[in-house]
């Protein structure tokens, strides 16, 4: 019998595809990987962070989402998308008929606060170095999760997702396709959303989110 106890984990295992055939869930391995990521000293954002920021969700439901990086209630909690811009994109998601437990797995491309310099409660952009650390874990989580759709939220994670420095106002709504045939739609983050404070804007950001529900359902469908 495959011992599940994500303790023993990839111990002997460097592959997360043998992992697979020598029957360890998607959760076990997800679990095993926070628990290196608890540990990870690739750059000096760990000092700093109050809580490591995973990522939650369902693992099984093919679809992820993506943002940039932790926010200070996401530090606090742990867990991604949980202040006020998580707050706004659970009911826009709500909207659009989305259920964010049930329907896709979220995470961000940093797991552990960036913050503008230590005891700060301001947030900066991550820099390079840190998305090059972090994307060990991220690369991970998708591996893992096999996501045939990606939302990028923001343009950090589309950037990080395309390989690429791209704009996200020139390519909201257009669909990319990555490795593996993953298909990627970009939105805004919903910090940005929040930061306008515009009822057009939000409005907006159900519709596109709606696009992306037809996108799940298509997917579905295929």
């Amino acid at each position: 019998m495959v011992n599940k106890n994500p303790i023993y984990i990839l111990k002997e295992v460097f592959d997360v595809e043998k992992a697979f055939v020598l029957g360890y869930n998607k959760e076990a391995l997800l679990e095993y990987y926070k628990e290196k990521a608890l540990k990870c000293r690739r750059c000096p954002l760990y000092k700093t962070r109050n809580r490591l920021v995973f990522g939650w969700g369902n693992p099984y439901s093919g679809v992820m989402a993506i943002g940039e990086a932790p926010g200070v209630d996401e530090n606090r909690i742990g867990k991604p998308f949980v202040g006020k811009a998580g707050t706004f994109l659970a009911e826009a998601m709500e909207k659009a008929g989305i259920d964010r437990e049930r329907d896709l797995y979220i995470t961000n491309v940093l797991k552990c606060i960036p913050l503008a310099f230590p005891g700060s409660r301001k947030i900066r952009p991550p820099k390079k170095e840190e998305i090059r650390a972090c994307s060990y874990f991220l690369e991970k989580q998708i591996q893992i999760i096999k996501p045939r759709l990606i939302l990028a939220m923001g343009g950090f994670a589309l950037s990080y997702l395309l390989q690429r420095e791209v704009k996200i106002t020139a390519n909201i709504g257009q669909i990319f396709e990555i490795k593996d045939g993953i298909k990627v739609f970009p939105v805004f983050h919903p910090s940005k959303i929040i930061r306008e404070d515009k009822e057009e804007v939000r409005k907006h950001y159900v519709e596109d989110l709606k696009k992306f529900k037809s996108l799940m359902e298509e997917l579905k469908e295929s």
